[in-house]
């Protein structure tokens, strides 16, 4: 069999759709429907079956899926054992959060680049980390980025992690800016802008920090909720107000004292900068030298 058709094969399966598999490929949908055919032909077994608009593995066609990964894989180590010696190139993937793009990956990627010249980088967003994480599970990404209490992912390797510091901060013109042991309740008191994810997802930062605060007996309450971050601190920098937020954030404003520290009890919710892949997929020299980096430099 060809590793090609397999390959095909496994990404018709991985996203239950031949049109969907046809445009990642880059091949016509005439041609993936053929490829499929004339697999099923070959091995004399039915390996999908359409359910309304997709289709679906049968019962075939997940034993199949091993076998094709393995071909694919055996290629894939054969074509890296090559390369071995050649300096890593090629595209990777990279999906993350905003705050982590902006705050984090638009000031790694540069030295990284510097280092691996033939490696082209693309950056994309998603604010929900589930759904972040399943186009790691799906092979559609390379990477995803994301800022998080620790946990465990199925589906999912830990390539690095960092853990990040958070801090109440303020515009340098605000009434707390400057005084010590601010009581958290004077932070809170309604002029708290946060940032809100409208999704299920239960790990975004305004979540744990209210559930934290909440169980501690405060009532917290945004008077302001933003989509983003960075929306928030673009926010507290032009009409004041208090977050909560992650200090790689906020690095530029504090040096150039467009934003202060509010001086108040330490809380520790315990979030990380988290690099994850796919446990089932193939690590390329670029994924390889991108994971190495990504350990080196988040210290």
């Amino acid at each position: 069999m060809e590793t090609r058709i397999a390959t095909t094969f496994i990404k018709v399966a991985e996203l239950g759709s031949i049109t969907r598999a046809a445009e990642q490929l880059g091949y016509s949908q005439g041609a993936v429907t053929s490829q499929i055919k004339q697999l099923e032909e070959d091995l004399g077994v039915l390996l999908f079956d359409r359910v309304g608009r997709g289709i679906q593995l049968t019962e075939a066609g997940r034993r199949f899926r091993e076998y094709a990964a393995n071909l694919v894989r055996a290629s894939e180590d054969a074509d890296a054992f090559a390369l071995e010696e050649k300096e890593p190139e090629g595209r990777l993937i990279i999906e993350a959060t905003s705050s982590v793009s902006i705050g984090i990956l638009s000031k790694l990627l540069h030295p990284f680049h510097k280092r691996y010249p033939k490696i082209e980088v693309s950056v994309r967003l998603s604010e929900d980390t589930d759904i972040l994480l399943d186009h790691v599970r799906q092979n559609r990404v390379d990477f995803a980025v994301f800022l998080a209490p620790k946990g465990h992912y199925g589906g999912c390797v830990l390539a690095a992690e960092k853990k990040e510091d958070f801090k109440f901060v303020t515009s340098a013109s605000d009434r707390l800016a400057g005084k010590k042991k601010v009581p958290l309740e004077d932070i809170l008191d309604g002029t708290f802008v946060s940032d809100f994810i409208s999704t299920e997802n239960e790990m975004q930062n305004v979540y744990v920090v209210e559930t934290y605060l909440r169980q501690r007996g405060y009532d917290i309450h945004s008077a302001i909720e933003f989509g983003t971050i960075a929306s928030v601190v673009n926010y507290i920098k032009t009409n004041g107000g208090h977050a909560y937020l992650p200090l790689f954030m906020v690095e530029d404003e504090l040096k150039r004292k467009e934003l202060c520290i509010i001086d108040t009890e330490p809380i520790d919710i315990n979030e990380y900068v988290q690099v994850v892949y796919s446990s089932t997929r193939w690590i390329s020299p670029q994924m390889k030298v991108f994971a190495e980096y990504m350990k080196e430099v988040l210290v």
